[in-house]
């Protein structure tokens, strides 16, 4: 936000909303972003042959043990993936789906004009 508030000659002291900003020079917030690339890295994965590593890390791990304070251990699929499903009323199955077919899958990515 610091390139796109000086880019448009505003500061922080002039009060005007991150999203006014973002709007000016029609740029998508980091958290869409971010979930358009995972959605992205999900279906390249998905489409990835069953004895490649990273399905073996970022598929079927499963976090064990315990962890100390703080954030609690997440699961990609079961849990990142499917809130990202659930917010745009979908099933985990139905994202399966979409990720083994690469144009619907891009269609149904994060809308930054929805």
């Amino acid at each position: 936000m610091r390139y796109l508030r000086r880019a448009s000659g505003r500061t922080r002291r002039d009060r005007v909303r991150n999203t006014t900003i973002r709007d000016q020079f029609q740029q998508d917030s980091i958290t869409e972003e971010m979930e358009r690339k995972a959605q992205g890295w999900y279906g390249h994965v998905a489409r990835m042959e069953e004895d490649r590593k990273p399905i073996e890390v970022t598929m079927e791990a499963r976090p064990e043990g315990r962890r100390g304070r703080g954030r609690p251990r997440q699961e990609w699929e079961g849990g990142y993936v499917e809130r990202m499903a659930a917010q745009r009323g979908m099933s985990i199955s139905d994202v399966k789906r979409l990720a083994l077919n690469r144009r619907e899958l891009k269609n149904c990515q994060v809308d930054p004009d929805a």
